[in-house]
């Protein structure tokens, strides 16, 4: 069987089979980055839940959404109304 490979830019968190204690984190998993950063960077990601066989899994994206940008690209198609 091949393993999975990420795209740039998304991943997975599952739950961590290995928690012992209150301590631990209650999910482990990564997440393949798109491009660099920098100390102080802010990665913003999204997440769905999602099945798998033995529950349910993480399914995690960069959010690379800029609603600003958005914003001026209706402006350059609409004017500024």
């Amino acid at each position: 069987m091949t393993q999975f490979k990420h795209k740039p830019g998304t991943g997975s968190l599952f739950p961590n089979q290995k928690k012992n204690t209150q301590n631990h984190p209650d999910f482990t998993g990564k997440i393949i980055l798109s491009k660099s950063y920098q100390e102080g960077d802010e990665l913003r990601f999204v997440a769905w839940q999602k099945p798998f066989a033995h529950g349910t899994f993480l399914s995690i994206s960069e959010n690379t959404y800029d609603s600003s940008n958005a914003s001026n690209e209706v402006k350059k198609l609409f004017g500024d109304k």
